[in-house]
């Protein structure tokens, strides 16, 4: 399952002001990484992960539906 940073989130019930806070970043940061404007420090992800439920793979590798299948 493919989840995006802003899906992870508002899953989470959190708005981005809450995650900044948890995450202790901007609010700014977490709007420019859903915007893609920025990206997320791996440490940062790791947490991110965390707070939201979500593991890392959930949100870094592609979903089935885009997995490449080898012959």
């Amino acid at each position: 399952m493919k989840v995006t940073l802003k899906g992870a989130r508002v899953s989470a019930g959190m708005t981005q002001e809450k995650l900044a806070e948890m995450l202790d970043v901007s609010r700014l940061s977490v709007a420019n990484w859903e915007n893609g404007k920025t990206r997320i420090s791996t440490a940062t992800l790791i947490a991110f992960a965390n707070v939201t439920g979500f593991s890392v793979d959930d949100i870094l590798l592609p979903s089935e539906s885009t997995k490449c299948e080898l012959a």
